[in-house]
């Protein structure tokens, strides 16, 4: 891990080039002769040539996730991850409350959580915010449970906020820290594995479907630690806890289809919500009450790139569960490639046209660029985009 980060000199800053032109130099000299001869005179390729290569490639990203501050999600920085073929954006949020941020020194309040949002949600990103459980207030003490559920209920029924991903973890007291001495001199009081399994067990009761929860603990060994959940497997405390309790998730992850066979067929189900300032819809195609695939589609407050015009819908995500397929090939047996994602696309863009809009912009990873090719899009900077025609 360390000579990963050292090789990449993580944590970095993505807008320095310097940076970005040392790192493009250690890959190169990692590649032998022989490879660099099949590639050119010995010359690497550039980033855009690399995309362009990996657009028609064996293995092809298809995606591609950067997690950051949010006082370092702004349009600026979503700029240059749209350069970079990033897809989805990753947020430490971590509270509501401006008092918590400040103790303990994250160095951005509340505000830049809600601006990078609706920056990086207007520029087409999906969004998955980091909220922890157990942070200190300003007199050391931990946030009481009242306090921890109001904020966590607070990112759904706010509009400045509903993330389309939610990961949670609970704070645990490392040696070294500031919060070890606050521990040590028993002013604060770390959250324990229980109460983190019943708050999190509370918070599945109010997830909207249109929310996915990615992760409920960091993977970091309790020998690692000096106090905290003591457990690295919360996650099955968690849902042994719900199973006792009767709470039956509604977010992504607990109604995704998985390996589940499903011989009803799917319906397309549509949920419309305002966020960030904006319009969004979120479109699935359920059967059994499960999720096999779904679409984001954006009708965005501000036109932050020149291919988004105030007639533009932005689709944010399109995902279909099942065994990958490659594109143009189809498995009837499982859910991917079973025209689903067309059907979504075809739904998306009817909506959009109901609305007045005459152009859908698609943010892409890299690798997937030719199944949109394949539904009518072109290229128009780092988007694919496609003219809408009445009828």
């Amino acid at each position: 891990l360390e000579r990963f980060k050292e090789f990449f000199e993580l944590p970095g800053d993505v807008n320095d080039k310097k940076r970005e032109e040392r790192i493009k130099a250690r890959i190169a000299a990692l590649r032998n002769e022989k490879e660099k001869e099949s590639r050119g005179n010995g010359k690497s390729r550039s980033l855009e040539e690399e995309q362009e290569a990996n657009e028609t490639a064996a293995v092809r990203c298809i995606g591609l996730t950067i997690e950051t501050r949010p006082d370092w999600g702004y349009k600026e920085q979503g700029l240059e991850f749209l350069r970079l073929g990033v897809t989805r954006v990753e947020l430490g949020v971590q509270t509501v409350y401006d008092e918590v941020l400040q103790k303990v020194n994250r160095g951005h309040d509340v505000e830049a959580s809600i601006k990078s949002m609706a920056e990086l949600r207007d520029l087409g990103f999906k969004v998955n915010i980091h909220m922890m459980l157990g942070l200190p207030r300003h007199d050391g003490k931990r946030l009481s449970r009242a306090e921890e559920l109001s904020s966590l209920k607070k990112i759904f029924e706010d509009p400045a906020f509903r993330p389309d991903m939610l990961k949670i973890y609970p704070c645990l007291v490392m040696p070294g820290t500031g919060l070890e001495e606050l521990y040590k001199k028993g002013v604060f009081a770390p959250i324990a594995t229980e109460e983190a399994a019943e708050i999190i067990v509370e918070v599945k009761r109010f997830i909207p479907e249109y929310c996915r929860i990615m992760r409920i603990q960091r993977d970091i060994p309790t020998h690692a630690t000096t106090a905290g959940v003591d457990r690295t497997n919360l996650r099955q405390y968690v849902a042994a806890l719900a199973k006792r309790e009767g709470v039956v998730c509604r977010c992504i992850r607990c109604r995704e289809v998985g390996r589940r066979r499903i011989v009803k067929e799917p319906r397309l189900v549509v949920r419309e919500y305002e966020a960030s300032n904006g319009r969004e819809f979120f479109m699935s195609m359920e059967a059994c009450d499960r999720v096999l695939g779904f679409l984001r589609m954006r009708f965005p407050n501000r036109l932050l790139h020149p291919a988004i015009t105030e007639e533009s819908a932005l689709i944010r995500e399109l995902h279909v569960y099942g065994q990958a397929v490659a594109v143009g090939e189809s498995d009837a047996s499982g859910t991917q490639h079973r025209g689903l994602g067309k059907k979504l696309m075809d739904a998306s863009e009817s909506t959009a046209r109901m609305h007045g809009k005459k152009k859908m912009v698609v943010i892409s990873g890299v690798g997937a660029r030719e199944y949109y090719r394949r539904q009518g899009y072109v290229r128009e900077g780092p988007y694919m985009v496609k003219v809408l025609v009445s009828g």
